[in-house]
């Protein structure tokens, strides 16, 4: 990867979408769900031999701080931050942009959530690096679009428009121009979606250079870049931290910043070399109370996402999972797959 490269990994969560299994205290990510280890112990994990651990930000929040601490005995103390307060995805990550700011003016950095299951590495680590090259020789933003396998309507689309050129006048075939993004679709919308066979699923990480980033959030989100400006060392971070990250506004990075930049791209991860799990895993977990939750997840090609519970039975989805459901009992196994297979068809 271009320059020295960084990783804000996102660990924060209410730990509503699996309860309950999950608690406000241990969201998904922080339990085992598909393996021995928790899900933001893979995400750490995966970045092994490639990024050190002292250029990784784990940032979670008050109420799950003392966990997620407990869970990475041995990784740096002062690379895990916990937000005073909930202030959504923007001033996560113009937290995260303002530490790496103050260790390397000029770093590659990449965002990463903390629940996301992916079997092949070597497939991830080169995603990330072809959409960081791209990034750094465009003075783009990047993310990262999965081709959909099903029109599912459970999260966001990306629409990808013409190949990125280079400035030595080569082209990435991977990478393209962002058109714009979609919100979560109904099941007609996605279905078009997959007809048009350019519109990618929306996995909400992200890599660009740091000048890059603070350019788009002096553009589109003034009072984020003067609270990034604010960060010039770590005595610096933690008054700044304590006394303004709570006056922040409460937005996505997506509404923020994404949406409104102009120079955006996305490199698509496609099956082509990319393993496919190929089954369905089904896992049971018995909360305290004596209640039993069952999910299946069938995966997208090398990839899947931990899985979310909804009390109203409804069909849920995220980036690289194919199915989803959580019962109490056959009864109400029978009746999620019913809504499945009707949802799907």
């Amino acid at each position: 990867m271009p320059n020295s490269t960084y990783a804000l990994i996102l660990a924060g969560g209410s730990g509503e979408r699996f309860w309950p299994v999950s608690r406000r205290s241990r969201p998904k990510q922080l339990l085992r769900l598909v393996s021995k280890t928790a899900l933001l112990e893979d995400t750490v994990s995966r970045l092994e031999g490639w990024i050190p651990r002292d250029r990784i930000l784990v940032l979670t929040n008050v109420e799950q701080e003392n966990s997620v601490r407990e869970l990475l005995k041995g990784f740096p103390e002062e690379n895990i931050v916990a937000e005073p307060a909930k202030r959504d995805t923007a001033a996560a990550i113009a937290l995260g942009v303002g530490w790496v700011a103050m260790r390397d003016h000029f770093a590659t950095m990449m965002v990463l959530p903390a629940d996301h299951v992916i079997s092949n590495r070597d497939a991830f680590r080169e995603t990330m690096e072809v959409a960081a090259e791209a990034a750094q020789d465009t003075a783009s933003l990047a993310t990262i679009g999965i081709k959909p396998t099903w029109p599912c309507p459970g999260f966001g689309y990306i629409e990808q428009g013409t190949p990125v050129k280079l400035p030595n006048g080569s082209t990435t075939p991977a990478v393209h121009r962002v058109v714009r993004f979609r919100e979560k679709p109904n099941i007609d919308l996605a279905e078009s979606f997959l007809r048009k066979g350019n519109f990618r699923w929306n996995a909400g990480m992200f890599v660009w250079s740091v000048p890059t980033i603070l350019r788009e959030f002096n553009r589109h989100a003034p009072e984020l870049a003067d609270f990034i400006s604010q960060l010039h060392g770590p005595k610096d971070f933690e008054r700044v931290l304590k006394a303004n990250f709570n006056k922040l506004p409460r937005i996505s990075f997506d509404y923020a910043v994404m949406e409104k930049a102009d120079r955006v791209l996305v490199n698509s991860l496609h099956s082509q070399g990319v393993e496919t799990l190929g089954h369905d895993l089904e896992v049971e977990a018995r909360a305290p109370d004596g209640l039993v939750e069952a999910f299946r997840v069938r995966s997208a090609p090398g990839f899947a996402l931990a899985v979310q519970w909804h009390p109203e039975w409804q069909v849920m989805s995220n980036p690289f999972s194919r199915t989803l459901f959580a019962a109490f009992g056959d009864a109400a196994r029978a009746r999620v797959n019913a809504r499945q297979k009707s949802f799907v068809s």
